[in-house]
């Protein structure tokens, strides 16, 4: 799944984990590797209006702070 933050980056949810694409340097960054995100798979991304980036594996809902880079889960 994709979605597009404030900032104009493209994030992308896939099976090997959390990316974005950042439009203005047209490169892909690796955020979360599905293996660190226990138990791992993600399958869906949504931008909110505060700038941060939720995500979904098959048990638990995660939430990236783009201003801090911390990670917080919601099992």
């Amino acid at each position: 799944s994709l979605c597009e933050d404030k900032a104009g980056r493209i994030w992308i949810a896939g099976g090997l984990g959390i990316y974005y694409f950042d439009k203005a340097t047209s490169l892909f960054h690796t955020v979360y590797k599905a293996s660190l995100l226990h138990p791992g798979y993600c399958v869906n991304v949504r931008c909110d209006n505060r700038g941060d980036i939720w995500f979904t594996n098959r048990w638990t809902l995660f939430r990236y702070e783009t201003k801090t880079g911390k990670l917080a889960a919601f099992p």
